[in-house]
C-alpha cells in the first residue's frame, strides 16, 4: 500500500512558543514555528519504461475553505521510495484547525503546472495531529488514481 510519511523535525520540548498578530479581536496567538519532512513508500509506479519521478506539493486550507499552496518538495527522479530533502517551514497556532493536504505526483516535464503532470495520490491531515502524534511523526495511505503498473 502506498504511504506518505511526514515527521516534524522541531520537537515541541525544542520549539519556544511565539506569538503572532492575527486580525481577530483578541489579538495575539500562541504559535510555534515547525519543520516538516516528507518520505513516501510503495508508490505506485506512473511511467512504462522507468519508475516515477515523484514531488509532493503541500497544501493549507484557508478560513474561506480554499487549498493554497505553501510549498513543493524536490523531483526525485526513478524512485518509488523517495524521501525528501525539502522540508516544509510554517507556524502552528495551538488553538487553531491547520488542514493540510499532501499531493504526490510523477513529474513528466519540467512544467510547474500541475495540469501537466501525473497525479499519483494524496491525503490530508491536521497540523496538529502531525505535531501531536507519537514519536512526532505520521503516516497515511495515499487515495488516487492508478498507475501504469496497473494500467497494463
Amino acid at each position: 500500500q502506498e504511504v506518505l510519511s511526514f515527521r516534524n523535525l522541531t520537537p515541541m520540548s525544542d520549539t519556544a512558543v511565539n506569538y503572532h498578530l492575527m486580525d481577530a479581536p483578541d489579538g495575539a496567538l500562541p504559535c510555534s514555528r515547525v519543520k516538516l519532512s516528507i518520505e513516501c513508500k510503495s508508490l505506485r509506479n506512473m511511467d512504462t519504461f522507468s519508475k516515477s519521478d515523484p514531488f509532493v506539493v503541500i497544501e493549507l486550507k484557508d478560513k474561506q475553505g480554499r487549498w493554497k499552496e505553501i510549498g513543493r518538495t524536490e523531483t526525485i527522479y526513478n524512485n518509488l521510495n523517495p524521501r525528501f530533502a525539502t522540508t516544509i517551514e510554517m507556524d502552528y497556532f495551538f488553538e487553531e484547525m491547520q488542514h493540510l493536504k499532501f499531493s504526490v505526483y510523477d513529474e513528466d516535464n519540467k512544467s510547474r503546472k500541475l495540469s501537466q503532470q501525473d497525479f499519483i495520490g494524496s491525503c490530508e491531515s491536521s497540523l496538529g495531529s502531525i505535531v501531536g502524534s507519537k514519536s512526532n511523526s505520521l503516516s497515511a495511505p495515499l487515495k488516487g488514481e492508478s498507475g501504469a503498473d496497473e494500467k497494463k
